[in-house]
């Protein structure tokens, strides 16, 4: 969970009582589509309410990154109404809280990869203000990491597809108590965003890429249909060779929200083989590898 907001104690523009305004804040947000730390966030969305209602002071209310400020005026604590806050990160998604403060984010796409992935979070900071107080927003990811990086070992490579499928990438998020996603849609190998064609290996790039960058994905309970087919050729040969690997394995059957999983795929004497490596979020993995 990533301690992101906080309703603090404000001076500015404070009417002639003892209210506190409700702020935000927290520090400028950083370019890295997948958040590590509070510093990498963007712009998010909060509602909020007292006396049962979950809108009455925020209404799906944008929280700007640049200056962590709302439009539509200061709102002020009432003393002895107890508040109920929710969030979703980033802004602009469509997504709504309910009467009972489940949150729904629907026609949730996450086809983007590398600097341009959505890192969806949520957050909950229910029974605040009876005593205001500082009250945080804990933000937890709601989507899978997952990176690729494929080695050859020192031989000289060309790879004119790689691509992954049979994986959920658009879908409807409802979080309460717990999150489920449904219904979900699956890329195919014909009609999938995760690919890239014709990168060679080679002493200069040290026969190694990251090939997508992040992929921020819909958790998976079964990963039975997840594949990755590779095509590639050595140096001198004319025809490709074509492998098609489960992303599923034997300690992996499921992708979790909130989890990273690096995948590392060597290119070794005409051989590929498979081991997955499940890391924290914040964690770079640098030393798995396939085969």
């Amino acid at each position: 969970a990533l301690l992101a907001a906080s309703c603090t104690t404000s001076l500015t523009d404070e009417p002639d009582t003892t209210a506190r305004a409700i702020a935000f804040s927290t520090p400028q947000a950083g370019t890295r589509a997948a958040v590590t730390s509070s510093a990498d966030m963007i712009d998010f969305s909060v509602w909020g309410g007292y006396d049962s209602s979950v809108d009455n002071v925020f209404n799906n209310e944008t929280v700007h990154a640049q200056t962590w400020t709302y439009s539509g005026g200061t709102r002020y604590w009432i003393p002895g109404k107890t508040y109920n806050f929710y969030a979703v990160h980033p802004a602009g998604l469509n997504a709504s809280v309910n009467a009972s403060g489940t949150i729904t984010v629907t026609d949730f796409d996450c086809s983007a990869t590398g600097g341009a992935a959505v890192d969806l979070m949520t957050a909950t900071a229910p029974g605040s203000g009876d005593n205001p107080q500082p009250v945080a927003l804990e933000f937890g990811h709601e989507l899978a990491r997952i990176k690729f990086t494929v080695k050859s070992e020192n031989t000289v490579a060309t790879v004119s597809s790689f691509k992954v499928y049979g994986v959920n990438y658009q879908g409807i998020l409802t979080k309460g108590v717990t999150a489920s996603w449904s219904p979900v849609t699956a890329c195919t190998a014909d009609n999938t965003p995760y690919k890239l064609e014709n990168f060679a290996f080679n002493t200069t790039n040290g026969f190694e890429k990251d090939v997508l960058g992040d992929v921020l994905l819909i958790p998976h309970t079964d990963l039975t249909n997840a594949k990755l087919e590779i095509a590639y050729r050595y140096q001198d040969e004319t025809a490709d060779r074509i492998s098609t690997i489960s992303l599923q394995t034997t300690d992996i059957v499921q992708w979790d929200a909130g989890k990273s999983y690096s995948y590392t795929l060597t290119i070794k004497g005409g051989e590929l083989g498979i081991t997955v490596n499940v890391v924290d979020w914040e964690e770079e993995d640098t030393s798995v590898s396939w085969g």
